[in-house]
């Protein structure tokens, strides 16, 4: 018998993005309030500095630095380490009021932290800076520059360090120096300063860094609008809470997609809840669109499900302990553009068209012979009858083995559809169009067959049912290109 092609082409256009971080995690304390220094800092044990209601910048709250102070503040937050492409940029005000000792400011993996000579960290990487010049510091090992003329007493500066991870704990490090008038408006570059290969493995094998400012001698009075900024895949950890990390996003569809995280210290507090959240605007919490993974430290993965077509979406993982709740980096991802309704079924004719009550069996095969174009509900309406006069063919059986493998022709991906099936003349390919829901897409009249099917990914269902004459066979199990790990699939029946 000639084939009957009845065809419902769906073209899957894959239109999704995943950016990197899409918007840097950043934390300001302007020290507006005088809690500020001693609720969201550590000092070293002997503390010198005072977080006063004025002073700084447009007279604002901010730390006073008594003249011959010899102290160092850590941040009580501190700031994840997934590798390379991790960027921490610390930024402050410093006041200049003399011209003997050292200011300094960078990264530690200490909480806490006590003062050498220049107020630098034992375990760290950071800038110590007096009036002509100053420092790299790596592990209180200090490699020198200058930028003659001296800062100028009186005069406020904003310095801004600049930490890139390049994995295998190796760092490039930038430090500026920009002049400042007294309300924090920016003038010129005072100097700009550059060391790269910076070798720290105690900041590389961390889970987490920290921040300080630290001051030695008589430099400056005061220190105003503390300023950290993460890029990549870092993000701020308040204290107690769990370290997590954010993986990427894969597996994007219309509805769905894949991603997960990383919990990689639960810092002391069992890790109860974890997972993926995501939404239409940036930073989503636990109170938008989130999956539950678990708990526990470690990798998972997290199916995201519920979303719409062709919408631009904000990710990121999140993890909860008894002491709060912390997210990793945001990513951004598209989904795909939702699939066109199936159309509306054509109104079936009060008439037969074709088929005649009075019709034998070879008088329907030979009319479908001759209709190239005959509609499937033609066929089924023809089968139907035949049906209730008593119909002599077998049904076909079950669908022997079933394989699925990827795919290309001319340039367009998809999936190679082969098939057994016995004691049957004609064949149905199902496709899963997202929804649960398999449209009929292509009809074989072939035994054993095989199609290649476009635009059609590993993750889509497939299931194939067969026909002989008047009778129907069962479906197929449906099954996708990820059933089985070695990039091919038998499935017997």
């Amino acid at each position: 018998m000639p084939s009957f092609i009845v065809s419902f082409i769906f073209i899957f256009l894959f239109i999704s993005q995943i950016f990197t971080t899409f918007a840097s995690n950043n934390s300001l304390v302007d020290f507006n309030d005088t809690g500020d220094l001693t609720n969201k800092f550590t000092s070293d044990g002997t503390p010198q500095f005072t977080n006063t209601s004025s002073g700084g910048l447009n007279n604002t709250g901010a730390i006073f630095v008594p003249l011959g102070s010899n102290d160092i503040w850590t941040t009580k937050q501190s700031y994840s380490i997934s590798g390379a492409g991790d960027v921490y940029t610390f930024s402050a005000y410093f006041k200049i009021e003399a011209n003997s000792g050292w200011g300094g400011l960078g990264f530690t993996s200490n909480s806490a932290n006590s003062c050498d000579f220049q107020c630098q960290p034992e375990t760290g990487i950071g800038m110590s800076f007096h009036g002509g010049g100053g420092a790299f510091v790596n592990n209180r090992v200090y490699s020198n520059v200058s930028w003659p003329p001296d800062l100028v007493l009186g005069n406020w500066y904003k310095m801004i360090l600049e930490v890139q991870n390049r994995g295998s704990s190796k760092f490039d490090l930038n430090f500026k120096i920009y002049n400042s008038d007294s309300s924090g408006e920016l003038g010129s570059l005072k100097t700009e300063k550059t060391q790269s290969d910076v070798i720290n493995t105690s900041l590389g094998e961390a889970s987490t860094i920290y921040g300080f400012f630290a001051a030695s001698g008589s430099r400056m009075s005061y220190i105003d609008d503390f300023y950290i900024e993460l890029e990549g895949g870092s993000s701020i950890i308040e204290a107690g809470s769990p370290v997590v990390l954010t993986t990427s996003i894969t597996n994007i569809t219309s509805s769905t997609a894949t991603g997960g995280g990383n919990v990689t210290n639960e810092n002391g507090s069992p890790v109860t809840s974890r997972g993926v959240c995501v939404s239409t605007s940036p930073n989503p919490t636990t109170n938008d669109i989130c999956t539950s993974d678990g708990s526990g430290s470690g990798a998972y993965t997290s199916l995201i499900s519920g979303l719409s077509g062709n919408t631009t979406y904000y990710s990121r993982a999140y993890a909860i302990n008894a002491n709060g709740t912390s997210y990793g980096s945001e990513l951004v991802f598209t989904t795909e553009a939702a699939l066109e309704p199936e159309p509306e079924p054509e109104p079936i004719p009060d008439t037969d068209p074709i088929i005649d009550p009075t019709d034998t069996e070879a008088d329907v095969e030979n009319s479908i012979n001759n209709s190239d174009n005959m509609p499937l509900k033609i066929l089924k309406k023809a089968i139907k009858k035949f049906k209730s006069q008593g119909c002599v063919h077998p049904k076909p059986e079950e669908l022997t083995w079933l394989v699925i493998k990827p795919s290309n022709r001319n340039g367009v991906n998809g999936v190679f559809v082969t098939w057994t099936q016995f004691r049957a003349d004609r064949v149905s390919i199902f496709i899963d169009n997202g929804k649960g829901k398999f449209p009929w897409i292509i009809y074989k009249t072939l035994n054993d067959g095989n199609e290649f099917l476009p635009n059609v990914s590993l993750d889509q269902k497939i299931k194939i049912k067969a026909y002989n004459s008047c009778k129907t066979g069962n479906f197929s199990t449906s099954i996708s290109g990820r059933n089985h790990p070695n990039g091919w699939w038998n499935i017997n029946k």
